[in-house]
């Protein structure tokens, strides 16, 4: 047998060996970016639910976190644990993985959300320099929102 008949056909194996390489190479990055889209997704739905609940924790626990799982749920996501403890919601959600991927276990995330610290826009105020000896004092809130806080010295 010569030298050229020996290599006849090498150049397909390696070539077939190429393909492979690069085709599970392209599924391994194709499953990544789709397990971190779920994940942005699931902590977009946790972040929403657990604003929801903050926002609903004067109705008390049972009804934030009612509405912290309709939310999670208008998000694609699960509700999986659920706590509201002086307006401060705690939770987790999970939204499972599509089509083989599933194998790996549902994606979880967890966020918190509560009142901001009124105490804290006080002493800035104060630290500032502003007037507050009766005067009211404008606080910038989120968007078109603003919280108005009237200074009552002690008497």
């Amino acid at each position: 047998m010569s030298d050229r008949e020996a290599s006849e056909g090498s150049a397909t194996v390696a070539m077939l060996a190429g393909i492979v390489f690069v085709v599970a190479a392209t599924a391994v990055a194709l499953a990544l970016g789709l397990g971190l889209d779920v994940r942005h997704r699931a902590q977009g739905a946790a972040d929403a639910a657990a604003l929801a609940a903050a926002a609903d924790s004067l109705a008390g626990s049972a009804g934030a976190c009612e509405r912290a799982r309709e939310i999670a749920a208008a998000n694609g996501a699960r509700l999986r644990s659920c706590s509201v403890v002086d307006a401060i919601a705690d939770l987790t959600v999970s939204i499972e993985l599509p089509g083989v991927l599933r194998a790996i276990g549902p994606v979880m995330a967890r966020a918190r959300a509560g009142p901001a610290s009124v105490g804290g826009a006080i002493q800035a105020a104060f630290r500032l320099g502003f007037d507050t000896g009766g005067n009211a004092l404008v606080l910038p809130g989120l968007g078109r929102n603003l919280s108005v806080v009237r200074f009552v010295r002690p008497t």
